[in-house]
């Protein structure tokens, strides 16, 4: 009796060293963060992403591809001024925006839809879709580096990957903080007309 009784303390100390080692890797946020979406759980899907500092890093992108040392002409240069002047208040609205397109796709989403964004779809919505209907996470190539990780996550073989930057919190949990989008490497490597 008191071998089966070590025995099954053994087990159980084993299992929760085995959990309070898999909660501290960022895959298991990406877990967590599915789970959110499947479950309806906005308040869970924020604790693991952070939308303003998504946003953030993605305007930042953003501005970066603006072609600030390759204008012609006065006109082209007052449009990347005013554009530079809006960035403040173009970071508020597109995080009110954001949060308010997450929240609806979370509470709302049904099932997984095409990997094509349809109309009245909203892009949003259409990643948590792909993201919803991942099957597994293997096709997560994960490059960890202290409190910083990067991920590489591609729903299908044919699409791109989104790279996604996450830090670790001091509850030892990770979080999304950027989502590199493609398109903005595309624009900044190509020359202005």
């Amino acid at each position: 009796m008191k071998k089966l009784l070590l025995i099954v303390a053994f087990a159980v100390l084993i299992l929760g060293l085995g959990y309070y080692y898999i909660s501290g890797l960022p895959q298991y946020t990406f877990y967590l963060i599915y789970k959110s979406i499947k479950n309806h759980d906005v308040e869970s899907f924020y604790k693991y992403v952070d939308v303003e500092s998504v946003i953030d890093n993605f305007m930042n992108d953003a501005f970066k591809a603006l072609p600030k040392d390759q204008v012609k002409d006065e006109w082209g240069a007052l449009g990347v001024g005013l554009a530079l002047a809006m960035k403040p208040m173009a970071k508020t609205v597109f995080t009110d925006l954001a949060k308010q397109e997450i929240t609806n796709a979370i509470e709302n989403i049904e099932q997984p839809t095409k990997n094509v964004i349809s109309e009245g779809e909203t892009p949003i919505k259409s990643f948590a879709d792909r993201f919803k209907s991942l099957k597994s996470f293997s096709n997560i190539k994960m490059r960890i580096q202290g409190k910083v990780a990067e991920a590489e996550i591609s729903p299908t073989e044919k699409e791109e990957a989104l790279v996604i930057k996450m830090r670790q919190t001091d509850r030892r949990f990770w979080k999304i903080v950027a989502i590199k989008v493609p398109f903005l490497e595309e624009i900044k490597s190509t020359p202005p007309q």
